[in-house]
């Protein structure tokens, strides 16, 4: 395959991506609007621990688990961002 054929493939998969991230941050909204109502904290350090050791179970090539984990930990970091701000309002 050509370099400007898997660009198109990259494009399209990060077009899918970002549905899903958006749709990921507007439950986590709906989340973060739950915590403020009953006044849970934003952050949840076992709930992040699971989700980080059930995602890096998902990744078989070795060499990927450490980046997946740690894309996975900025996409929480940025929506305990959001969450913080929900708890602001």
């Amino acid at each position: 395959m050509e370099i400007a054929e898997l660009r198109v493939e990259i494009n399209n998969i990060d077009n899918e991506i970002v549905k899903l991230l958006v749709q990921r941050m507007e439950v986590a909204t709906n989340i973060g609007l739950e915590k403020k109502k009953k006044g849970l904290p934003v952050f949840d350090a076992v709930r992040e621990r699971e989700r980080l050791n059930t995602i890096s179970g998902m990744v078989e090539n070795d060499v990927l688990k450490p980046h997946m984990e740690n894309i996975y930990r900025c996409i929480m970091d940025e929506t305990k961002l959001v969450e913080e701000k929900l708890m602001e309002a």
